[in-house]
């Protein structure tokens, strides 16, 4: 009698607690993909970023926190939320995108994963400095220059 009830229970924390665990890979990702995002990922349909094309994916600028949560909110080009899958997670979202930005390899490329910080701009270049020649009154060059002469009108 214990040795059914140990593999029930076995059976049961297998699918309650493992396979869950286990399908939010990369096979769960490639599923998610072929049902619900090579349509227009696929071909690149207005403008979406095609599966596998890191510069495309990289045109957006956006970290894959961004990524996953413009695509949970859809798009005005036409996406609409969570890809018309209003079941996925944003877990499930992520491991989708994460998939058709590194082509079904696994991670995402580095270039496309993070938004590049802007260099940082130095307060000291726009500030004017005391020296000499910053101090001295400006000279008007107004004279100096003689107008340019008119063009002629052409016949």
């Amino acid at each position: 009698m214990k040795a059914p009830l140990l593999e029930l229970w076995a059976a049961l924390v297998t699918a309650v607690v493992i396979a869950p665990a286990a399908a939010q890979g990369q096979p769960a990702a490639k599923a998610i993909y072929e049902a619900t995002c090579a349509g227009c990922h696929g071909p690149g349909i207005l403008g979406a970023p095609k599966f596998g094309d890191a510069a495309q994916w990289a045109a957006r600028g956006k970290g894959i926190e961004a990524l996953v949560k413009s695509a949970a909110a859809g798009s005005a080009k036409g996406m609409p939320p969570k890809g018309g899958r209003a079941d996925l997670s944003d877990a499930q979202l992520r491991s989708a995108i994460e998939y058709m930005m590194s082509g079904g390899t696994g991670k995402p490329a580095a270039a496309a994963a993070a938004p590049k910080a802007s260099p940082p701009v130095r307060a000291a270049a726009s500030a004017p400095s005391r020296t000499a020649a910053a101090t001295a009154p400006a000279r008007s060059t107004a004279a100096a220059t003689p107008p340019a002469p008119a063009a002629a009108p052409v016949a």
